[in-house]
């Protein structure tokens, strides 16, 4: 079997309209700006606009990747997109994507609806593409853009939630400098909490104290068993949920601040998108991702 790399460089775009915390007072008067980050860690997040969709996200996280990374787009052989809000039920957006990223029509492209585990169910199957030697370079994109479903009056999911969109490459071919090698992965699914977190007739709901005490047993107790955590000196990207989320699981895990990756005050939590934006925060070589969230599901993996 190949082994498979993750570019260090992770390309990125977010909503053209800026939602800041005074905004979100404006509309909600009894809810200071000062609570909003003490509360949720999250000082602004980016929306969508009118007429914006997550496939132009994702044009823009791929335009970003190309234009610094110094990739050839001839390189690329496969295409698999990370999204639970995609432009059409059929055709998937990954073909659009094809298309409009400029890429060769000679080329798979999927999509994936995993919500906030997607990134790493991605990196698993782009890691499978490539280490079984069917491919050599996969195109993994995520974008998010939950601000469509969530009604206005929501005060509680419009102040967490926001929409990006990143790129990465996953590759037969890596160098320490630019790339981490994938590792093992540990996968989880619950389906009976399905309705947990929803988009049902167009809508968004979750249950927050469902999905916390989902967080705080199954996923700090499925880390323990992957992680061998006294000794573990690398960093820590998980889900970027929101902080007091986040830091829960930080003192019961036990792991130090400055190994544990909080990144989410400038976008909030963008869904798939969350850990790849985090990501581009540590330059340890050696990281632990950790998605977990909608299904309900959750997945692990090393880089090193």
């Amino acid at each position: 079997m190949n082994k498979a790399y993750l570019s260090r460089f992770i390309g990125y775009a977010t909503g053209s309209e800026l939602i800041s915390n005074e905004d979100l007072n404006s509309d909600f008067p009894e809810w200071s700006a000062n609570q909003i980050l003490d509360k949720i860690g999250v000082r602004k997040r980016h929306h969508i606009s009118k007429g914006e969709d997550a496939i132009d996200l994702a044009k823009r996280a791929g335009a970003d990747f190309f234009s610094k990374s110094e990739v050839d787009k001839r390189s690329i052989d496969y295409v698999i997109l990370v999204t639970s809000s995609p432009r059409f039920v059929t055709p998937s957006s990954s073909v659009l994507l094809q298309d409009e990223l400029g890429l060769r029509t000679n080329i798979g492209a999927i999509d994936i609806n995993q919500g906030c585990s997607g990134f790493v169910y991605g990196l698993s199957v782009a890691k499978g593409l490539v280490s079984s030697g069917q491919v050599n370079n996969v195109l993994l994109i995520t974008a998010e853009t939950y601000s469509k479903y969530i009604d206005k009056q929501d005060k509680s999911n419009l102040t967490i939630f926001g929409d990006a969109a990143t790129c990465s490459l996953i590759s037969a071919d890596g160098d320490r400098e630019n790339f981490r090698e994938i590792g093992n992965f540990h996968f989880g699914s619950n389906g009976a909490g399905f309705d947990k977190i929803i988009v049902n007739d167009g809508v968004f709901k979750m249950d927050g104290k469902a999905v916390f005490e989902f967080t705080a047993k199954t996923i700090v107790s499925e880390l323990r068993e992957f992680v061998d955590l006294p000794n573990y000196k690398g960093d820590f990207v998980l889900h970027q949920a929101n902080t007091f989320m986040l830091g829960y699981m930080r003192k019961k895990l036990k792991i130090n601040e400055s190994n544990f990756i909080i990144e989410m005050s400038e976008y909030g939590n963008t869904v798939s998108s969350s850990i790849p934006l985090a990501l581009n925060s540590t330059s340890k070589t050696e990281v632990i991702l950790a998605g977990f969230g909608v299904g309900l599901s959750w997945a692990f993996v090393n880089l090193f």
